[in-house]
C-alpha cells in the first residue's frame, strides 16, 4: 500500500468488502510523438469480463473526458480476458490495437 500511495496512480475496487476487480491507472501521459497524444497505462485484476470491461470503462470515462487529441492505452489483464477485451476495444469502441498481450507493470517493477 505505501508504494501504491507513493505512486500518482488512480485506483478502483467494484466493491470493498467482496472486491471481484481492482483496478490501477496512471493519470494521462503526454507522449511526444506528434501534439494532443496522451498514453494511459490500466491494470486490471479480476477474472470475469463484464465487471473488468465496466471498469477498464471507468477509468475512461474519469481519464479522457477532458483530453483533446488521441488517446493510447495499454490494458494489462489475465490472459484468458485479453482477446474479448481486444475484441470489444476495437469493435465498440473502434480503438486500433497497436500491441498483442503484454504482462502488467504499472506496479509490478517497484514491488520486485
Amino acid at each position: 500500500m505505501a508504494i501504491l500511495l507513493k505512486k500518482d496512480i488512480d485506483w478502483m475496487v467494484d466493491d470493498v468488502a467482496n472486491p471481484t476487480v481492482t483496478s490501477l491507472c496512471t493519470f494521462p501521459i503526454r507522449v511526444p510523438i506528434g501534439d494532443d497524444w496522451y498514453s494511459l497505462n490500466i491494470d486490471m485484476f479480476g477474472k470475469e469480463l463484464d465487471p473488468v470491461r465496466q471498469q477498464f470503462l471507468c477509468h475512461l470515462q474519469r481519464h479522457i473526458a477532458t483530453l483533446t487529441g488521441h488517446v493510447m492505452c495499454q490494458v494489462f489483464l489475465d490472459p484468458p480476458l485479453w482477446k474479448p477485451m481486444m475484441e470489444f476495444c476495437c469493435n465498440i469502441l473502434n480503438a486500433e490495437l497497436v500491441k498483442e498481450y503484454t504482462q502488467q507493470c504499472v506496479l509490478e517493477s517497484d514491488v520486485i
